[in-house]
Parts: structure tokens; sequence; C-alpha cells
């Protein structure tokens, strides 16, 4: 597989755009482990942004399932940590995300020359896990314009997620086609939001707050 040396560009350009400071929220070339991640407190992240390659069933004579491609290790290869991030393996984590994107090739894929189905497989394992919406490409697209696309959309989300992910899609799609270097569909269109994209203000009650039932339990709790 060949490398992705603009993937790091733009995941320093999505955590600008929300506001994140340092590193250490990422793990990036060597360090974009299984082992790593599975290490991170996953359950505490709204976002989680995977940047790199994504399989369809079977284009790996070894993987039979859909998965994100990860950083293999330089010795002691397990399955759990050989550098294919597989379904199975995926919805086995606890994750509590608002949203998760997969800025992948295949991570929308439906049934092809490989067979299987990379949306519903990937998609599934991602919700089984916990996350609420998955953002995922129906196409390769150049590494320029999803920066710039990806860049558009967490500006307009912001940290509070308070225009939605939807929203948010939207209006970085229509920037894109604002602009005519971009405004062709391949530039924009390859990404698709699946599962909870609504504003906050479209909610009963904001993302993340208690109800008045749970802030009771927890008042009698501390009594």
């Amino acid at each position: 597989l060949s490398a992705l040396p603009d993937t790091e560009a733009e995941i320093f350009s999505i955590s600008q755009a929300l506001g994140v400071v340092g590193t250490d929220h990422m793990l990036l070339g060597p360090d974009a482990t299984e082992e790593l991640l599975r290490a991170r407190p996953l359950d505490q992240y709204r976002i989680l942004y995977f940047a790199t390659h994504g399989l369809l069933p079977g284009e790996l004579k070894c993987q039979t399932e859909p998965g994100l491609v990860l950083t293999p290790p330089s010795k002691s290869v397990v399955r759990t940590n050989d550098g294919i991030f597989e379904a199975s393996e995926i919805a086995a984590l606890r994750v509590n995300a608002d949203l998760v994107v997969l800025s992948a090739c295949n991570t929308a894929g439906g049934a092809g020359r490989f067979g299987g189905d990379a949306l519903s497989g990937l998609a599934e394992s991602f919700f089984f896990a916990g996350a609420r919406s998955l953002l995922v490409s129906h196409w390769q697209v150049p590494s320029a314009a999803t920066a710039t696309l990806m860049s558009q959309l967490f500006k307009a989300l912001g940290p509070e997620f308070s225009l939605g992910a939807s929203n948010s899609l939207q209006s970085a799609q229509r920037t894109m086609i604002a602009i005519e270097q971009s405004a062709h569909p391949f530039f924009w269109g390859a990404f698709v939001l699946v599962g909870d994209g609504a504003a906050d203000q479209m909610l009963p009650m904001r993302r993340g707050a208690k109800s008045v039932a749970d802030q009771r339990v927890n008042t009698r709790s501390a009594s």
C-alpha cells in the first residue's frame, strides 16, 4: 500500500479547526498502531478521525473483512496488532463518539469486484461500538481537496457541534462549489453522513447534557 503523506497535514488542519492544542491526542506514523489505539480512552473522545487506507473484504489475500489500515509493528505480529483494524475488532471497542470520520478509500464502497459491503461492515462495527454518526466516502478524492473540505466542515461544526454534522457538511460542500477549481462533485461529493447529524438546537436536550432524572440521582448519591 502506498504511503499517505498528506494525511498528517489533514489531521493538523482538523485539530486547528477544533481549537485543539498539541499532539497528545494524535497517533501519527509509526505510533498509529492497533495496540496504541486500544490503549487510548476511546470512550472519552467526541470525535474519532481516521485518515488512512480503507480495505474491502478480500482486497488482501489474508483479509476477509472490511477494515482500516494502521501501522504494522516492527516485530511480534499478532492478529490484534497486525496493522489491519478489521470490522470485528472495531465492534469490540468501547467508544462514545458523536462523530467518527473515516477519511479513507472504500469506506462507503458497496459490493464490488472484491465482494462484501464495506459501508455496512465498517458502519455497523462503529455503531455497535457506540458511535452515533459516521462520515464515509464513496470514492477517492485528491488529498488537498479532502483536507479543504474537512477543514471547512469542522470550522462550521465547532467543538460544541452547535450546527450539527449534517449542516456542517452541507456548508463545506457549498464552499467548495463556490470555488471554480473545486466546483465539480468529484472534489466534494464523495462524503456522506450516516447516523445522527442533527444540530443541537433541533434536539430536545443538548448533547452531553444530563437529564433532570440523572441530576436528581446524582444529587441523592452525593447526599
